[in-house]
């Protein structure tokens, strides 16, 4: 008999409570996996299929009588944030209501409302209801010295205006329903942005025009002649404040037409693509009849598509084809006539005032676009699951196998894949081509989840791929309800005109083709016309963009030149202000300077001292405390801020919810925060931006990195109190320094990462960005709307036990050169500029050419909360507004930012330690600090000096 080895008997016994840890192990984080997947997977659910729809379709199998609700206001006035607004409802039966408002709105927001039906709001969208704010056009036509037209100033529209309640997102094409059972309810309207009066409100039955038919023979006796023809220039009330009037000189088929000046002569474009945004014009009629409709349109934009707009006379829907009268493709412009040219809608119009509305709509594609947006929502929730099994880069010699990690991956992917294929059958069948851009992206996402499908054992192969479809059905998303269209004229012409006759001459074509050849050789294409060139007239430089350059024009020459008599001339460079000196010839004003430039221009002798204005102290109120710290040198203020930017949060909430993480408060919370994500493949996310060129340093420290917020919440200084040295080299300084690199170091935070479309597909939560991104999520991530919000960015906890939230800033300034002539008038510019109804007129111009990405980042308080922001995330941006902290700018504080990049690096890239990598730069900026200020010894220079040295 053989003896057994008890060492080898021991060895089988451990291994096997070793593998029976492992398995019970493995077993345990699968099934903790699988019931984190599993919640998702159900919050996802409830993301995707939640909402009005699934509200209406509760009560599918109801029958609702066509019937009206009483409804009477308790409280009449003006009504502001915070506020409700209670109706007392009487419904006579069973019935589905549209909401109706008679309101004016006070200030120039759109008004949002909570509505709730006896206590409960009856599904999501309702608690974010809007109701835009109406404009018009200001009267007479602004032109410039050499006779360019600018578009109209908009001013809010003086009478109140009907509105329903309706979805803008282009998701559900007709206004909201509400289910009232009979009998008595409540409703209550809680303000949660703008400022309105209400007339009156109602809940009556949806409109129900039914089907266009011809006139009945009887009344062919009433048969109108004549032509009405209205400027699509010239609306008489519009409901987006973008929607303005427009210039085409390269077409003589545009009424009017000018070869050589800018004349307004058409409306819409591409500010006249989103879903609910309407025109509307005001006509009169002298003989009652039957009349047709015909435009001169263009849609050049949605190529092989068509563009919806939904037609009403009077407010009225005329019959259910006029919800969807279609605009097709065409590079030129072309008429249309409604119904056809053979047999052309008639519509009877009464002697006597009229009007005519066209409201953008989806269309067909609003089901379309609900349905992808469901899609993208549960591809995202999947990208999000995969990525928490296999982290942000696959090892693709792993198998994961992603059918046993994530509960019904495998049925995911079918029914996501099913879903794909019937959208892209629609829209074809939609286009009027077979094929396009659109249907391709779709396909190709299709492929790709049939490989992670046809490949189980190596679907996560498939991961980027599957990545690259989701954003890009991601970024279709914000555009796959635009219908852009462009109005030259509507005819109104009776059933007993012909059609007029709007082509052009070919010999007229050519003629104007010359004139417009001829003009090239003489426009002025580096300014916009102004005034003259006497003592009084302003130059104003700027180095932007001519879209921002003639909005700034625009209202200059509507503003302030009325206002003040002084003539502007603003001119786009791309020259230095030194170079402008040395010359001899150069501005009175300069706008939107880079963060460094004031304080090293000032100590050139270049910028005239603000602070010899009296009335300095009460302009600075207008900002948030200490805004204009980094312009001030010399005992003297150089500039006035007229950007600032600070820090927010950003967080997916629907990712963060599901993972139990609440919004971190201080750094060790965010810290704590960015490990649990960590475990799960998923990342946070702190701004830093490597310096690779002295344009990036011209941002400013405050921008660059939070080393400088961390110091400001720790209540420590940048330089010294003499500001002839930074305090790099000091202790505190060097603690911060040090907790900041171990973020990197210890915590592994990614340096570098795309925040925008990380966050956008979920695989980064949780960071802290510039607020500015707000604007970018805002246009061009639909898909995620609901399920983000922002909030202060994490704090340092103080000894009393508060905690600050403060951010640094950055930003730009506005300044005076020793150039002008006439510094008195300089400043009124700048007090203008920088007042809060410029700064919002200027953005609202900027933003109806450019959209939401057009909007600034105002330093001006009172703007900042006059802008479109979402209601529920207004308070937390101004709450961090205020709590924004300016650095100092000194001579050779350049050199500050490049010191703690380089010594950032030399920590986190090459290992050395944080203290000794601090002392280290910090010394190179003091040394460059020091030779800075023995160049220029004596700080600015007098009045009427300039030492302009390099």
């Amino acid at each position: 008999m053989t003896k057994k080895n008890p060492l080898k008997l021991f060895s089988f016994v451990l291994a096997g409570c070793l593998l029976s840890v492992y398995c019970s192990s493995a077993g345990a984080l699968q099934g903790e996996s699988e019931a984190r997947a599993a919640e998702q997977t159900e919050i996802a659910f409830e993301n995707a299929t939640g909402g009005y729809h699934t509200y209406l379709s509760a009560f599918s199998g109801r029958n609702f009588l066509a019937t009206d609700a009483g409804a009477t206001i308790r409280e009449t006035g003006v009504f502001r944030r915070g506020d409700s607004v209670t109706l007392d409802v009487l419904a006579p039966a069973d019935m589905l209501a549209e909401l109706t408002l008679d309101y004016r709105c006070e200030k120039p927001q759109d008004i949002v409302l909570e509505m709730r039906i006896n206590g409960e709001i009856p599904f999501p969208e309702a608690g974010l209801l809007t109701f835009p704010a109406f404009w018009s056009d200001a009267q007479g036509t602004r032109t410039d010295k050499a006779g360019n037209e600018f578009a109209p100033e908009q001013i809010l529209y003086e009478k109140s205006t009907v509105s329903k309640a309706r979805d803008y997102s282009g998701r559900y094409e007709l206004p909201f329903k509400f289910v009232l059972t009979a009998g008595a309810h409540t409703v209550t309207l809680t303000v949660s942005q703008g400022e309105f009066v209400l007339k009156g409100a109602a809940l009556s039955n949806p409109e129900q025009p039914g089907t266009y038919k011809a006139p009945e023979p009887s009344r062919n006796e009433s048969v109108a002649t004549g032509v009405i023809v209205l400027e699509g220039e010239s609306p008489s009330l519009k409901n987006d404040r973008s929607l303005v009037s427009l210039s085409d000189g390269g077409s003589p088929a545009v009424s009017p037409g000018d070869p050589v000046t800018r004349k307004l002569n058409y409306i819409g474009g591409a500010n006249w693509k989103k879903p609910g945004s309407a025109l509307t014009w005001a006509f009169n009629v002298e003989t009652a009849g039957y009349y047709s409709i015909g435009f001169n349109y263009r849609q050049n934009q949605l190529l092989g598509g068509v563009s919806y707009r939904h037609l009403a006379i009077d407010g009225q829907t005329p019959f259910e084809e006029a919800r969807r009268v279609k605009f097709t493709y065409g590079s030129a412009w072309r008429y249309k006539t409604c119904g056809g040219e053979s047999e052309p809608w008639l519509f009877w119009l009464d002697a006597g005032q009229h009007t005519i509305t066209l409201t953008a709509t989806a269309g067909a594609m609003s089901e379309i676009y609900s349905d992808l947006r469901d899609v993208t929502a549960q591809m995202g929730n999947l990208y999000v699951d995969i990525t928490m099994i296999v982290g942000e880069t696959v090892d693709i010699y792993r198998s994961y196998e992603l059918f046993n990690q994530i509960p019904d991956f495998n049925g995911r992917l079918e029914r996501t894949a099913l879903a794909l294929d019937e959208i892209a059958a629609k829209l074809e069948a939609l286009q009027e081509k077979s094929s396009g851009s659109t249907v391709s992206l779709i396909r190709n996402a299709v492929r790709v989840i049939r490989q992670m499908l046809n490949n189980p054992y190596s679907a996560h192969r498939y991961k980027s791929g599957f990545y690259d479809v989701y954003t890009n059905l991601s970024a279709l998303m914000g555009t796959m309800t635009d219908t852009p269209l462009d109005i030259d004229r509507i005819f109104i012409f009776g059933a007993g005109s012909q059609k007029p006759e709007i082509s052009p001459s070919l010999l007229s074509k050519l003629g104007f083709s010359v004139k417009r050849f001829a003009a090239t050789f003489m426009g002025d294409y580096s300014s916009t016309p102004g005034g003259g060139e006497d003592n009084e007239t302003l130059n104003l430089w700027v180095s932007w963009g001519r879209d921002q350059a003639q909005a700034l024009s625009a209202v200059i020459q509507d503003g302030f030149v009325p206002d003040s008599g002084i003539e502007v001339n603003v001119s786009l460079v791309n020259a230095s202000l030194i170079q402008a000196i040395l010359s001899g010839n150069g501005p009175d004003v300069m706008l939107q300077m880079a963060r460094t430039e004031p304080v090293n221009y000032a100590m050139r002798g270049a910028l005239y001292d603000l602070s010899r204005f009296q009335d300095l102290p009460q302009i600075l109120e207008r900002f948030a405390a200490g805004a204009a710290e980094p312009y001030k040198y010399d005992n003297g203020v150089w500039a006035l801020p007229d950007t600032q930017s600070f820090y927010m949060m950003f967080l997916r909430t629907d990712i963060l919810n599901s993972l139990g993480i609440d919004p971190p408060e201080t750094w060790e919370d965010f810290v704590a925060a960015a490990t649990l994500l960590q475990r799960s493949n998923l990342q946070a996310y702190l701004p830093y931006t490597q310096i690779t060129d002295s344009g990036t340093v011209n941002t400013g420290v405050g921008g660059l990195t939070l080393f400088p917020t961390l110091l400001i919440q720790s209540g420590l200084p940048l330089y010294n109190a003499e500001q002839t040295a930074s305090t790099l080299t000091q202790i505190g300084q060097i603690q911060v320094f040090t907790e900041w690199a171990d973020w990197y170091t210890k915590y592994k935070l990614p340096k570098t990462m795309d925040f925008y479309n990380r966050f956008r597909i979920g695989s980064a939560p949780l960071g802290i960005s510039p607020y500015t991104l707000y604007t970018q999520l805002k246009a061009a991530a639909p898909e995620i709307d609901g399920r983000w919000t922002v909030a202060p960015i994490s704090g340092t906890r103080k000894a009393d036990g508060t905690v600050d939230h403060s951010s640094a800033g950055s930003g730009t300034g506005c300044a005076i050169t020793k150039l002008s002539k006439n510094p008195e008038n300089a400043w009124k510019f700048l007090k203008w500029w920088i007042s809060p109804e410029t700064q919002l007129r200027y953005s609202a111009d900027l933003e109806s050419v450019l959209g939401p990405l057009g909007r600034i980042a105002s330093s001006n308080l009172e703007a900042f909360r006059g802008m479109n922001w979402d209601a529920d995330m207004l308070e937390q941006m101004v709450s961090q507004h205020r709590q924004t902290v300016e650095l100092p700018e000194i001579p050779g504080g350049y050199y500050t930012a490049r010191g703690i990049d380089q010594a950032f690096w030399s920590v986190v890239e090459q290992g050395n330690p944080p203290a000794d990598s601090l002392q280290k730069w910090g010394a190179v900026v003091d040394r460059e600090i020091a030779r800075k200020r023995a160049e220029y010894p004596n700080g600015s220079t007098p009045e009427g000096e300039g030492k302009c040295g390099k």
